[in-house]
């Protein structure tokens, strides 16, 4: 069997999401891309990403970064491939692309495997290639948040590594729609809490904290030890990582996790990294003033 080898080709129009981190380790969904694609497929053997992050890509997984495993083949995935439902290439040195030419996976023997990673991710013209259309591939940062509407449901309601408890009937908290909520241990929900899954479901995890007289409406994740504060909205499409505080009103945004909001204001259609912290009477919006169209 091929063993995994997840891939950060360094597309410079991705940054600033991948200054610091991976195209892999973006939380593209309720998950991170890397524990999407190693749930469906496998858990990766060695990671392959630019040299000015593979000190601290190493730290934070724990595994050989650009340096090949002993193995007979190996199929690389493209870290900017964010959906996890499709096929590999199932022939010895061919290759998935797009429409567009970028290659998504490939399926090597050990010698181009080798000659990939010391061309440093090159190595992979000239092989045979299948054209596919797959959703969810990143190429700017905006891609994220199609990325995260692509995959949001299907976390919460198929991955093994979320939390599958349902909330049960709880005094002061309204339900609304038939959508699951699925909560984690230690949740604590100060009533009264409207929790709306009629678009789709809701994920509160482990250690997660809901203040009196908030809103989820689904499908939304609100990620372990992170807290939605008294009278805060989060409406559908929003992601909300681990050890994060927010507040007033956020629509179809990503927190990628240790970032706080915990104020008045509305944030829409927004990516948020790590160790952020959004001031009071910090708002975005997602309309021009003019109400015409965003070039």
């Amino acid at each position: 069997m091929a063993r995994l080898i997840l891939v950060d080709d360094d597309l410079p129009t991705l940054s600033p999401l991948t200054d610091l981190r991976a195209a892999f380790e973006l939380r593209s969904g309720a998950l991170r891309t890397a524990e999407r694609l190693a749930e469906r497929f496998a858990e990766p053997a060695a990671l392959c990403v630019p040299q000015r992050l593979a000190a601290v890509v190493a730290e934070r997984f724990r595994l050989p970064v650009n340096a090949l495993p002993q193995a007979d083949a190996f199929l690389l995935l493209n870290g900017r491939l964010t959906h996890a439902r499709f096929d590999p290439p199932d022939k010895i040195n061919t290759l998935l692309r797009d429409e567009q030419g970028d290659w998504l996976a490939a399926l090597l023997d050990a010698d181009h495997a080798q000659r990939f990673f010391d061309q440093g991710g090159g190595a992979v013209e000239g092989l045979p290639a299948v054209q596919v259309k797959l959703d969810g591939v990143l190429r700017r940062p905006w891609d994220l948040l199609e990325a995260a509407r692509l995959n949001l449901a299907e976390d919460l309601n198929h991955s093994e590594r979320l939390l599958r408890q349902l909330l049960t009937p709880t005094s002061g908290v309204q339900r609304i729609g038939d959508h699951p909520v699925y909560v984690g241990d230690n949740v604590r929900i100060d009533p009264p809490v409207v929790i709306d899954t009629t678009a789709g479901p809701v994920t509160i995890d482990h250690g997660a904290v809901l203040h009196a007289m908030s809103v989820i409406e689904g499908p939304a994740y609100l990620g372990q030890g992170s807290c939605l504060t008294v009278h805060g909205r989060i409406r559908p499409h929003t992601v909300i990582g681990p050890v994060c505080k927010v507040g007033g009103e956020i629509s179809g945004s990503i927190f990628q996790g240790c970032s706080n909001k915990s104020h008045y204001g509305f944030l829409g259609d927004s990516v948020i990294g790590e160790w952020v912290n959004l001031g009071a009477g910090t708002t975005t919006s997602n309309l021009k003033n003019t109400y015409g169209e965003i070039a």
